[in-house]
């Protein structure tokens, strides 16, 4: 996925050495108002039971369910795609 939009994006998400999972994501200037960090996260984030939110450009989430983490991050690529039109 190396579309000229995706490369201005820059989701980034990290799994504490615990069993609950913090999901952080950042949304270039240019492109939040197509696509907000928060809602990102939040969508990730309620595929383990979870929830979180931020500002448009960085935001956190957070959930203690880190088996769903693979169904998490598989929607990611899709959720971006779909809010940039692409």
């Amino acid at each position: 996925m190396r579309a000229a939009a995706a490369a201005t994006t820059s989701p980034a998400f990290n799994l504490s050495v615990r069993s609950a999972v913090t999901l952080v994501a950042g949304v270039t200037a240019d492109l939040t108002d197509r696509l907000k960090a928060g809602d990102v996260v939040a969508a990730a984030a309620a595929r383990m039971g979870g929830k979180g939110g931020g500002r448009p450009d960085f935001a956190q989430a957070g959930a203690a369910d880190a088996a769903g983490l693979p169904d998490a991050l598989a929607l990611v690529p899709d959720y971006v795609r779909g809010k940039l039109g692409e």
